[in-house]
């Protein structure tokens, strides 16, 4: 097998869906007040 042009780096977005999926399920809440804040930040405050 040849290894990967990443050297690993291509995981850091598995371990984010992970989180955000673990998040979605134990805290729905929480999950979407970061989401909020989130769009606020990106989009700016209205």
């Amino acid at each position: 097998m040849r290894a990967s042009p990443g050297g690993g780096r291509e995981f850091w977005w598995l371990a984010v869906a992970v989180a955000v999926g673990v998040l979605v399920v134990l805290r729905p809440d929480l999950y979407a007040s970061a989401t909020e804040q989130f769009v606020v930040a990106v989009v700016g405050h209205r």
